[in-house]
């Protein structure tokens, strides 16, 4: 089968994926293993972009990204971070990646009803690349969020990648469809 974008490569996904997919499954709500693997893509390219090439640990974005999913250590997740020199095992980044998205799925609920499932969706990966506040006002004054994030396209880029495992491996990345909370 014929992979358009090269970042799509079974060979770079397949290594983290049981990591990732059970980083995502340990959420509640879980999260969507494609785009987690999706946002690592755009990040680091699964860590080819690293410092040192290929370490899971190396860092980026002038030494402050750190791992594969590149959580800024100056950033509201940097608790998240352990000490330079220790091992941050693949799965225990994934879970920390999964942490940020939940955390920003919460951060934006104010525009989830009022924006369509897609938008939602990009608003919430750019916040995973861009403070919150400059999210939100772009949300708030009909802006794209893309606009407040690196190239100003990083939760179009990531929805795309997403989507292209997607089609590209169906079996491995089925749709998936976010859980309702139980009512009341």
């Amino acid at each position: 089968m014929t992979v358009l974008d090269p970042r799509l490569a079974e060979s770079l996904w397949r290594p983290y994926v049981e990591d990732v997919a059970l980083a995502c499954l340990d959420r509640d709500p879980v999260e969507d293993t494609a785009l987690v693997l999706a946002i690592g893509i755009r990040e680091s390219n699964l860590g080819r972009s690293l410092t040192p090439a290929g370490d899971h640990n190396g860092t980026g974005d002038g030494g402050h990204g750190r791992g594969v999913w590149q959580l800024d250590d100056r950033g509201p997740f940097k608790h998240l971070i352990p000490a330079v020199g220790e091992d941050w095992p693949p799965f225990i980044q994934a879970q920390c990646a999964c942490q940020v998205l939940s955390t920003a799925r919460h951060e934006l609920a104010e525009f989830k009803d009022s924006l369509p499932t897609r938008a939602w969706d990009e608003a919430v990966a750019c916040r995973y690349n861009s403070a919150l506040t400059a999210v939100q006002w772009a949300l708030r004054n009909g802006h794209s969020p893309n606009e407040v994030t690196t190239g100003r396209n990083y939760g179009r880029d990531v929805l795309a990648l997403r989507d292209g495992l997607r089609r590209v491996y169906p079996e491995t990345f089925p749709p998936f469809t976010e859980p309702t909370p139980p009512s009341v």
